[in-house]
């Protein structure tokens, strides 16, 4: 009994706890993504990447009545009252909702996807203070435009002609020099918000 005590005084050194009187959130993002050259993601069709990662975000948000902010290769998760998922889970140890979160993710998201090699997630944990849920969302949202065009303009512009380069400059290149930057979907620019599995587009939502 004293070397179980020994160990597991050790083990709960490590552990963190979760605020349920706080936002929850769940950051995850692809390993590797945005520079696999085998993976488009402008590409939305059936078992493509941005496919699969709508579906996911769209499952997630069903499931555990949340909002998720699918965009580019990253989901996040957003539980308004973290007491609902820490029931689900029976834990508040953010080691635990971790892993069982990102767990569900890689295999939900690999299932839509179909791909030889799987896609793996980094998942990050964390509260955010009360009544600033819209504030995050509209954080990732800026980010989401940006990563965007940068990811759009690496196919099209040569890493030397953008080394410098501010991002309002690189979008004016765009916009006057190839035409498909304009046809881009709301998706492709900005991603997705899904309300307990009710899609929502980000700039007529964030207003």
């Amino acid at each position: 009994m004293e070397r179980f005590n020994f160990f597991k005084n050790i083990e709960n050194r490590y552990k963190n706890k979760i605020s349920l009187k706080k936002p929850l959130i769940l950051r995850l993002d692809g390993k590797g993504v945005t520079k696999n050259p085998n993976i488009d993601l402008l590409n939305e069709g059936e078992n493509s990447f941005s496919y699969a990662l709508k579906r996911t975000g769209k499952y997630i948000s069903e499931k555990y009545r949340c909002i998720t902010y699918v965009s580019n290769d990253e989901i996040n998760i957003i539980f308004e009252n973290p007491i609902f998922i820490s029931k689900i889970f029976k834990s508040i140890d953010i080691q635990k909702i971790n892993s069982l979160i990102s767990q569900e993710v890689f295999f939900i998201f690999n299932k839509y996807f179909n791909a030889k090699n799987p896609i793996y997630f980094d998942c990050r944990c964390f509260n955010i203070p009360e009544n600033k849920v819209y504030s995050y969302l509209k954080y990732r949202y800026k980010s989401s435009i940006n990563t965007s065009i940068q990811y759009f303009a690496k196919r099209y512009i040569d890493v030397e002609k953008r080394h410098g380069i501010k991002l309002n400059e690189i979008v004016y290149h765009l916009e006057n020099e190839i035409p498909t930057f304009k046809d881009r979907t709301f998706y492709q620019k900005e991603g997705f918000i899904y309300i307990k599995g009710v899609k929502k587009i980000p700039s007529k939502f964030l207003i």
